[in-house]
């Protein structure tokens, strides 16, 4: 928030020199058309920083989502009592997620990911073995697509 909160400013403030260097004539003088330029640039940048930015959490939160949904079908398969899921697909479900994080979140997330510490208790820590990874990973993931809002 506080990120988005600055490039308000910034192109605030930029928008504010345009309209004084046109109401002024300032581009009268090159030192000043200079800076209504660089200020014009650094506005379009902004743009498209902004832009990219959105593009890339949107991605980000799709594909954690989609994990998530993977992991709600999993917990259900534990739910159902007939056939809980196998070992292995709980395994494979947590890799793809930790290799996926690394890849595109950081190394900070993977550690996140692998480290329950800061859970809240509510729902976490239910059930055993691999329900127990598989609900601290929905924990985990719910967070993580929170941290990557526009």
């Amino acid at each position: 928030m506080q990120k988005n909160s600055a490039l308000l400013w910034i192109y605030f403030w930029g928008i504010l020199t345009l309209l004084f260097a046109c109401l002024t004539e300032a581009t009268k003088s090159s030192w000043t058309f200079i800076i209504v330029i660089i200020t014009f640039l650094i506005l379009v940048l902004g743009i498209i920083f902004g832009l990219v930015k959105s593009s890339k959490c949107k991605r980000i939160r799709k594909t954690l989502s989609e994990f998530l949904d993977e992991g709600v079908k999993l917990r259900r398969q534990y739910a159902n009592g007939k056939e809980p899921p196998s070992e292995k697909e709980v395994k494979d479900w947590i890799t793809s997620i930790e290799k996926y994080l690394a890849e595109h979140c950081g190394k900070d997330y993977v550690s996140r990911f692998c480290n329950d510490a800061g859970l809240g208790t509510e729902g976490v820590y239910s059930g055993s073995g691999n329900l127990l990874d598989v609900n601290r990973g929905l924990a985990r993931l719910n967070e993580f697509i929170g941290d990557f809002r526009d």
